[in-house]
């Protein structure tokens, strides 16, 4: 193993503890039942991946969708949604580009990894865990709807997110009633 490989491995180590740790500030009912964005799979090699879930059983959509540098999308339904499992597609270059500037434009690596969560938001809200890993810089940062001090940008990245991944295809039967 060379020094590189070594020092990347520790480096992935270090990113699973601290987000285990972060995880485990955002904890609620949802999770108990199995339904909660943390509970979704991390794809590391994404470049941006959004995990929605964490409200109580059956009442939001739970899945990941993952977008990658070549403008492959992977979307992973877990519950409540039009399509449970794995199904791919891909974004044009532009449409990536156009992601990636707002992401940039609101100095996403530069906000709190727990600024948007409040403990003492409703029990309803729901968890969007935003991961962005552009080169071999890496930013988690969670997002509670519930919690008021969220950036406005946050939220329209996760629309944006949303709207360029095509993701209602696989969503649709619950996108309507809770956003």
């Amino acid at each position: 193993m060379t020094t590189t490989e070594s020092r990347a491995g520790l480096k992935a180590i270090a990113v699973a503890v601290a987000l285990s740790a972060t995880i485990g500030c955002a904890h609620n009912k949802a999770s108990d039942a199995g339904q909660g964005a943390e509970q979704l799979a991390i794809t590391p090699d994404s470049l941006v991946q959004m995990r929605r879930g964490g409200c109580p059983p059956y009442t939001c959509p739970v899945y990941s969708v993952s977008i990658y540098l070549d403008g492959t999308v992977v979307y992973d339904g877990q519950a409540n949604v039009a399509v449970v499992g794995r199904r791919t597609a891909k974004v044009s270059a532009d449409r990536l580009n156009e992601l990636l500037s707002q992401i940039e434009a609101m100095d996403f690596l530069d906000s709190s990894e727990q600024c948007c969560v409040c403990p003492d938001a409703a029990d309803g809200a729901h968890l969007v865990i935003l991961d962005y890993r552009p080169g071999s810089t890496y930013k988690t940062v969670l997002h509670d709807d519930a919690c008021r001090s969220a950036p406005p940008a946050l939220s329209a990245i996760e629309r944006s997110i949303d709207q360029v991944t095509g993701v209602e295809r696989w969503t649709r039967r619950l996108v309507a009633s809770k956003r």
